[in-house]
Formats: C-alpha cells, sequence, structure tokens
C-alpha cells in the first residue's frame, strides 16, 4: 500500500481496491477481531482479543493510509469506485462529517440509471471528460440533452466527438 501512495502520481484507487478485497475477505470468512470478554474467560477474568482472530483489517489498513494520504483525496478517489461500502468506510474512518456525505450517497443511490450515476460522481469531482464518457453509455434521450449541454459548457467537442462517434 505504501508502495501505491509514494508512487508519482499516486495509485489510490489500487489502494482501495486492496483495501476493498481485504474487506470481501473478511466478509466471506466471517473474521474480524472477536474480543473474548471477562466473564467467558475463566482463567483470566480480563478482556483478551481472540488470538485466532485476524491481526490487521481492513478498518486498520485504511487507517494507516489515511494517514499518507489527503482524507479529502481518499474520499474522492473512493467515490469513483461506485462501491457505496467502501465511501462510507473511507468517509468513517477520515472523519468526514456524516451529514456532508450520507445525504449525498443517498442521492446517488436513487438514481435509476448507473450511467447517470456514474456521470454525477464524475461531475461533482470536475472530472468532465469522464463524466461525458459515462453519460455516452446511457440511452435515455434526456441524458443526451444533458451531454450536448455539458459539452457546449466545457468545450469537450473532441470528447464528444470520441464518445458519439456512432
Amino acid at each position: 500500500m505504501t508502495t501505491y501512495i509514494k508512487k508519482e502520481p499516486q495509485e489510490l484507487k489500487q489502494v482501495l481496491s486492496l483495501v476493498q478485497r481485504m474487506r470481501k475477505h473478511e466478509i466471506n470468512n466471517n473474521l474480524a477481531a472477536r474480543v473474548v470478554p471477562p466473564h467467558l474467560n475463566s482463567a483470566t477474568m480480563k478482556k483478551d482479543v481472540d488470538p485466532n482472530a485476524l491481526k490487521i483489517g481492513s478498518k486498520e489498513a485504511l487507517e494507516y493510509v489515511s494517514w499518507l494520504v489527503n482524507p479529502n483525496r481518499l474520499f474522492d478517489v473512493a467515490l469513483t469506485t461506485y462501491d457505496f461500502d467502501l465511501v462510507t468506510l473511507v468517509a468513517t474512518q477520515t472523519q468526514k462529517d456524516p451529514k456532508e456525505y450520507v445525504p449525498y450517497l443517498k442521492e446517488l443511490k436513487s438514481f435509476a440509471s448507473p450511467h447517470y450515476m456514474k456521470y454525477k460522481v464524475h461531475t461533482d469531482l470536475k472530472n468532465y471528460a469522464k463524466a461525458l464518457q459515462k453519460l455516452s453509455q446511457s440511452t435515455d434521450d434526456a441524458h443526451f440533452e444533458e451531454a450536448l449541454h455539458l459539452v457546449k459548457k466545457q468545450r469537450l467537442y473532441k470528447d464528444a466527438l470520441d464518445c458519439y462517434s456512432s
């Protein structure tokens, strides 16, 4: 993870991909840091951590990454993965205000078209060429009008020719 972060340019999408795989592995194998309460540990009568439990999980890895990377940048890259569980995990780990990101994630989930949702993410991140590419994959005519407006406003004529060549 450190290697991906220290590369120039940073490959944060690869880092989040590793965290995502760790998280899926934890969920599939039911691995978590299990704490044995004192009343179940009759030998020591102290709170212990299960030695068979996972030592470093996705949350610990994400905590490490959040120390090395700008939290806002990490959140933005997490949005481009379109995995809202990962986005929520990153937001809580980087201590973002839930009042800010929860309504935004609900709005994104409410879109019927996944292409329009991806368009909205890239538009909000001001990555207009990528937004146009995602919107061009939609088949809805209303989205074509919005794409036309985006092309005119952001002067994306060359990108529009590539996306709408057919």
